[in-house]
């Protein structure tokens, strides 16, 4: 039998509130402390170009952060939502930590002013090992963040819109992510703040191709977000040259060694054999076959359009068409 004290703390962490009253005091306490490093202190340049891992979320950008992560020469972040708040309350995109409204297109050179808090904050961490972060809304503020770094790598992963927007209606459904606020929706943020930003902001920045007010559902919003994405990486390819690679998620469950040595080249890494063979042995993610997924006709022929283009399986369908 257990001690009691064992079985008393076990009892403890079932009680209902306890895991969202801890996560609330682990984000707040952790913001605090970005908050303070970014505000006093010499800004510091990392010791090599950072590599930032983007692309619409749910494409894959979490199983390739963590495999580029456990390479011995780097130093990962995934999704450090605390850090990009200190460096500005607008960059905190789901008002995760900031309540203020939040940008999400940052295509302006950053201020003096961002670029101290930034460096401040990201830049020692940049200083013992090769700087791998992993955001995937960052691929909508490259601009801003080249003006910082100007020789940072980025690596954008696509992934079939039907995979990604069908997972992306199933977190905004179920918003698992508990903290004690009602408000804070997994995928969409506080009140809608994520998806407030990208309706405002993307038809401004060139990505107007639809009429927004008509998208109401998780899934045509997931569609728009998935195809804003894409159409900022092909204009990011153009501006960064060799400083972007797109890799496919469908590579990457097929051939993992052969995609991370690519991104080793690109990055500036040894392609460590040790390193090759576990992450061979981390992949298990494997695609699954063609979906369909029901869209407004708002937006789904554009969709459609940019799964054949990139050789997907599944499309986007009317009601009753199927899903």
């Amino acid at each position: 039998m257990k001690p009691w004290r064992t079985r008393l703390a076990e009892s403890f962490e079932r009680l209902p509130l306890v895991v969202p009253l801890a996560r609330r005091m682990r984000l707040n306490r952790i913001h605090a402390a970005a908050l303070r490093t970014a505000s006093s202190g010499d800004p510091v340049m990392p010791s090599a170009p950072p590599v930032f891992v983007v692309g619409c979320g749910r494409s894959g950008t979490t199983i390739l952060g963590n495999l580029i992560g456990i390479h011995p020469a780097v130093t990962y972040l995934n999704e450090p939502y605390h850090l990009w708040a200190a460096v500005a309350p607008e960059l905190d995109v789901t008002n995760l930590h900031a309540r203020v409204p939040p940008r999400l297109c940052w295509r302006d050179p950053a201020t003096d002013d961002e670029r101290r808090r930034f460096l401040r904050v990201f830049g020692p961490l940049g200083r013992h090992g090769r700087l791998v972060e992993k955001t995937p809304h960052n691929i909508y503020r490259v601009d801003w963040i080249r003006s910082i770094l100007p020789d940072a790598r980025f690596v954008n992963i696509r992934r079939s819109g039907v995979e990604v927007v069908r997972s992306i209606d199933r977190i905004a459904s179920t918003s698992t992510y508990r903290m004690l606020r009602t408000d804070y929706n997994q995928w969409w943020g506080s009140h809608g703040s994520k998806w407030t930003a990208l309706a405002r902001e993307c038809p401004e920045s060139g990505h107007d191709f639809c009429d927004v007010d008509r998208l109401r559902t998780s899934r045509d919003r997931g569609a728009y977000e998935w195809l804003t994405s894409l159409r900022e990486a092909d204009r990011l390819a153009d501006a960064c040259g060799d400083l972007w690679l797109d890799v496919d998620h469908r590579d990457l469950c097929r051939s993992p060694r052969t995609v991370l040595s690519r991104i080793c080249e690109h990055s500036g890494l040894a392609p460590d054999p040790d390193w090759l063979d576990r992450c061979e042995r981390e992949v298990v993610e494997r695609e699954s076959p063609p979906k369909t997924v029901v869209l407004d006709d708002a937006i789904r022929d554009r969709f459609n359009d940019m799964q054949e283009r990139l050789g997907f399986g599944g499309r986007g369908v009317t009601a009753g068409a199927g899903a």
